[in-house]
């Protein structure tokens, strides 16, 4: 999807996906596939920035690349599994004036065709919706963005008579891939 939306600058880009099998989060499917697309085509966007940007040279050696992950976690202020996905890319970072304002509306750092400012906003209120977060930094070492998405664990037992992974009106969302692609698998 994000290859066919972004043309040939995401053609080049290698799309990881190391999201164990049996990490399910609870949350509404759609509205997360849109968040997930969001994050991988701002990814895609600021690989592709830096490849042509005379500023970012230090980039375009470096094979473009993107990578999925996920991971059950616990934090001790909330006695709770959550649900952790990370989306990491290996291009310039995010500015450092505008991380702190990064989900507020029109925070977007390009001017052009391909975004409207609000894409970060809208995918922080979803997530919020649904009972987590998503935070943003930059990776230490190399150079690259890093957007982690918190959501509550679906378990088992969570699940209801609804329908599989259906949990109060709520599907399920696993992130399966294909060799050369990331695809979305929505349980409904």
């Amino acid at each position: 999807l994000v290859r066919l939306d972004r043309g040939s600058d995401a053609r080049s880009i290698e799309f990881t996906n190391e999201v164990p099998a049996d990490l399910h989060a609870w949350c509404d499917a759609d509205r997360m596939v849109q968040v997930l697309v969001n994050l991988l085509r701002n990814a895609a966007d600021a690989i592709a920035a830096a490849r042509t940007d005379a500023r970012s040279r230090q980039f375009a050696p470096r094979p473009p690349q993107i990578v999925v992950a996920g991971e059950r976690i616990r934090r001790a202020e909330v006695p709770r599994e959550w649900a952790s996905l990370t989306v990491t890319d290996n291009g310039p970072g995010i500015d450092r004036d505008v991380l702190p304002r990064l989900f507020e509306p029109f925070a977007s750092t390009r001017l052009d065709s391909k975004g409207t400012g609000l894409g970060l906003a809208v995918a922080e209120g979803i997530v919020r919706e649904q009972g987590g977060v998503v935070l943003a930094r930059n990776r230490t070492g190399p150079p690259g963005a890093v957007f982690e998405i918190v959501l509550p664990i679906c378990e088992p037992a969570d699940r209801s008579s609804e329908g599989p992974g259906v949990v109060d009106g709520h599907a399920e969302v696993r992130v399966d891939s294909a060799p050369e692609s990331v695809d979305i698998e929505q349980h409904t």
